[in-house]
């Protein structure tokens, strides 16, 4: 009777570690996938600033997004209306506030607000 109850715990024993071992895996998997959905938008080239404040840019964006706002010099701008981002390279043309006044040959920095709250860096050069 004695070895009968020592390997029905040893059979608890080993049912509670696959139980916990799975979870442990389910939980990770879960993770994993959760955080993987997210979307990325990434500069492809250097953006290009016109004469008449217009940046042009080209972004990579790994799904659906919309840009609302343009941060210059942590000055918020609004965008007449929102720039959608769709899978793939996409290329952009963001008029600058008139307040910004490039200087030739100068390397400016940007950030791009999108609709999911995420923000991008970006940078132009005044050609």
């Amino acid at each position: 009777m004695k070895g009968m109850w020592a390997s029905i715990t040893s059979l608890v024993i080993l049912i509670a570690a696959v139980t916990i071992s799975l979870m442990v895996v389910y939980f990770i998997f879960s993770f994993a996938a959760a955080h993987s959905n997210e979307i990325t938008v990434t500069q492809v080239s250097q953006g290009i600033i016109e004469p008449n404040g217009t940046l042009i840019v080209c972004l990579k964006s790994t799904s659906s997004v919309e840009i609302v706002k343009l941060r210059v010099n942590n000055y918020n701008c609004c965008i007449s209306e929102n720039i959608n981002l769709t899978e793939g390279i996409n290329k952009v043309y963001l008029t600058l506030p008139s307040k910004f006044s490039p200087v030739q040959c100068s390397i400016y920095t940007f950030t791009l607000i999108l609709n999911n709250g995420n923000t991008v860096v970006i940078n132009g050069k005044y050609s």
